[in-house]
C-alpha cells in the first residue's frame, strides 16, 4: 500500500510486475521496482552533479578570462596615458622654446 501511494504521488506508472502479482502486491517485485527507480534517480543525480561541476569549471574559466581582459584594458589605458603625457611634455618644451625666442626677440628690439 505504501509503495502504491508513493508511485501514485510521484506520478510513476504502475509496474506490470506489481499489477499481476498473485495475492496483491508482491514484496520481491516491489523491492526490485523500488531498487530500479532508486538506481534511475541516482543516475539522474550523478548526471546533474557532473553538469554542475562542469558549469562551475566553465564559470571559473570565464571569470579568469574576464580578469585577464580587465588587466589588459588597464595596461592599455596606462600606455595611452604615457603616450599622451609624452605628447604634452613635447608640446610644453616647444612652447618654452618659443617663449625663450620671443623673449630674445623682445630684448634684441629694445637694444
Amino acid at each position: 500500500m505504501i509503495i502504491a501511494d508513493w508511485l501514485e504521488r510521484e506520478n510513476v506508472p504502475m509496474p506490470y510486475s506489481l499489477r499481476l502479482s498473485p495475492g496483491g502486491w508482491g514484496k520481491r517485485a516491489a523491492l526490485v521496482e523500488v531498487k530500479r527507480l532508486l538506481a534511475a534517480e541516482q543516475k539522474t543525480e550523478n548526471k546533474l552533479t557532473a553538469a554542475k561541476i562542469r558549469n562551475l569549471a566553465l564559470q571559473m574559466r570565464v571569470q579568469s578570462r574576464e580578469e585577464a581582459i580587465g588587466e589588459l584594458e588597464e595596461r592599455t589605458k596606462a600606455e595611452k596615458l604615457k603616450f599622451e603625457n609624452e605628447n604634452y611634455k613635447t608640446m610644453i618644451l616647444e612652447y618654452e622654446e618659443e617663449v625663450i625666442r620671443i623673449k630674445k626677440g623682445i630684448t634684441s628690439t629694445r637694444e
